[in-house]
């Protein structure tokens, strides 16, 4: 199924690409949700057990140039809509304009989460795609941008996103984070240590994601839980290591300075205690369970 699929992957794909499947349509809403569940529904058919599908899309349809501009240009266009994102994020994502990562025209926002979540399947157990992902400029500093989408309104409403749900931004913002765990937990060293020195992982996407006491009060339980598992990794890889990444505590010590300054242990047990909307059984297991971690390893 996903070989008959796949074709549609190319529908108004980027045209500076060059690419020989390209099938060219009328960019209209009907254009765009085609897209969007031609996407979701190839994540749906990944199995990270098998990659099967996974490495038919990446080799066969060089699926990250296709996903990827979609998910960058989103991401640009919300940073110019925001107003409290880290100097260090504005200015990596100016300075990546030349990047390989760069579309053609803006999509509608439903192509832009379909590719987000295919984006997220991709990168699951997918070792070697994550290092080419976490090389391309713009790309990982665009997921960081979209993990805190409409996250406190912080933004300045703009006509491409007044249509947008807030289960939507709810689904953008926990997948991203979400994708970003993926890329922590089966990148190599180097990756761990460009995403904690280079791109403020632990503040900008954990702690955000986790947020009570720092204020960034996320609402949507997914996301806070997505977060809070990737504490979780990210200690589980820094004190135990794997195949693909040995273990570093001397970075896991700088980790559990950073956590503990920026209140990620207050924060880590707020949803253990608070009985609130956010807070649903699967929030306060996920945060036992790592608090659990992080004391054993502290």
């Amino acid at each position: 199924m996903h070989i008959k699929l796949s074709q549609l992957i190319h529908l108004n794909c980027p045209a500076r690409l060059n690419c020989k499947y390209r099938i060219n349509f009328p960019n209209n809403q009907t254009t765009f949700e085609l897209r969007s569940s031609v996407f979701k529904t190839l994540a749906f058919l990944i199995n990270p057990f098998e990659n099967d599908v996974q490495q038919f899309l990446i080799t066969n349809h060089n699926i990250l140039h296709h996903v990827g501009p979609l998910i960058t240009t989103f991401a640009q266009n919300i940073l110019l809509n925001m107003s409290n994102f880290p100097q260090f994020i504005s200015e990596t994502s100016q300075n990546s304009s030349e990047s390989l990562i760069k579309s053609d025209n803006i999509q509608h926002h439903f192509t832009n989460i379909g590719a987000t979540y295919l984006l997220r399947t991709l990168l699951i157990r997918n070792t070697n795609f994550i290092t080419v992902v976490s090389s391309i400029p713009g790309l990982i500093n665009s997921l960081i941008i979209l993990s805190r989408f409409q996250r406190q309104k912080n933004y300045r409403q703009s006509e491409q996103n007044e249509s947008l749900q807030p289960e939507q931004a709810d689904l953008i913002r926990s997948e991203s984070i979400l994708s970003l765990g993926w890329v922590q937990y089966f990148g190599n060293l180097n990756i761990q240590l460009s995403l904690i020195k280079q791109y403020d992982y632990i503040h900008s996407v954990l702690l955000e994601g986790i947020g009570n006491c720092s204020g960034s009060f996320e609402e949507n339980s997914r996301a806070t839980i997505n977060a809070v598992e990737g504490i979780n990794w990210l200690f589980i890889i820094l004190n135990e290591g794997r195949d693909w990444c040995d273990k570093n505590h001397e970075l896991k010590k700088q980790v559990e300075e950073e956590i503990e300054i920026g209140g990620g242990i207050e924060d880590l047990e707020t949803p253990m205690f608070l009985n609130s909307e956010m807070n649903d059984e699967d929030s306060k297991w996920e945060a036992l369970q790592t608090k659990r971690i992080i004391v054993s390893y502290w």
